[in-house]
């Protein structure tokens, strides 16, 4: 097992924390063309991490191993939608890992602490998204606690 360090990101972290997120992206892609790769959402990926990074009500975590930023994931807290019971909800997501450092624990520590950040924050649910084929993610997911709620259905039309 690896040793890693896990903080909160900072404004010195963004670039890194873009590289990450552009991977985490073109993994996406190579899933499904409906996803944009990482290249396409350079600049967009920049400014949604230096505001996340900025913001209190975002949490940007890093893990970090042997100083190098090896997996991130943030968390927020929004509005929820209209018909649930609750006024605020949790949202985690942006979750990677570089893979040669998966299965050594860090996204499961990762998803724990933004779990634990959003409970003290007195957010009772929390949702997370993951494309149906990432099963590596799922199984992660389900094992921090996540279990299906709904199912998000997509009709694509042809040209």
């Amino acid at each position: 097992m690896i040793r890693f360090k896990i903080k909160r990101a900072t404004s010195e972290d963004v670039k890194r924390l873009v590289e990450l997120s552009m991977r985490l992206a073109d993994e996406q892609s190579a899933m499904d063309s409906l996803y944009k790769p990482g290249r396409d959402r350079a600049k967009e990926l920049q400014t949604s991490l230096k505001k996340a990074v900025a913001n209190p009500r975002y949490l940007v975590l890093v893990a970090q191993c042997k100083g190098s930023i090896v997996g991130c994931v943030s968390g927020r807290i929004e509005k929820a939608r209209k018909g649930v019971q609750v006024s605020k909800v949790g949202y985690i997501g942006g979750l990677y890992v570089v893979p040669s450092f998966r299965r050594q624990g860090i996204g499961t520590n990762l998803v724990r602490l933004a779990l634990k950040w959003l409970k003290k924050k007195g957010i009772k649910v929390v949702e997370t998204y993951a494309d149906e084929r990432n099963v590596a993610s799922l199984k992660a997911l389900k094992k921090s606690g996540f279990a299906e709620w709904q199912k998000l259905m997509l009709v694509r039309f042809k040209d």
